[in-house]
Formats: structure tokens, sequence, C-alpha cells
């Protein structure tokens, strides 16, 4: 999972820190890519952030897994 939100925060390694933490509590882990150019603009790219790409389209596909195989059918 992918996630990306601003701090309005005086104090951003502070808050970095809790927010890491606390994910780390519920066994998760998290990575500040904030000063990482390469792997922002891999994720902006990955999700559709690209800017003036004539005729790009983006599609989102959702499955739906089946109860059964005879549901296949």
């Amino acid at each position: 999972m992918f996630l990306s939100f601003k701090l309005d925060t005086s104090d951003r390694p502070t808050e970095v820190h809790q927010v890491l933490s606390s994910l780390a509590t519920e066994d998760m882990h998290g990575f500040d890519i904030s000063d990482d150019e390469l792997a922002k603009s891999h994720a902006r790219y990955m999700i559709g952030g690209c800017h003036a790409v004539p005729h790009e389209r983006i599609f989102r596909f959702g499955m739906i897994r089946p109860r059964s195989s005879a549901d296949l059918t």
C-alpha cells in the first residue's frame, strides 16, 4: 500500500517518527521517502500523476473472487 500525506507541523522529524512508530506498533512497516526524488517520481508515475502525456488513459480494474469454480462458467 502506498500512502502519501502532507504534514503541517513545525517539528517534521518528530511527527514523521511518531507516524512511523504508530505503524510499527500495528506490525506495519513504513518508509519516509521525502528526500528520495527517484522514488517519489516513480510513485507519481505509477499512480497516474504524469503531466502532459498526449492521449494517455488511466484504467482501473477490480477483480471479484468467485465463490467456486462453477461461478466462472
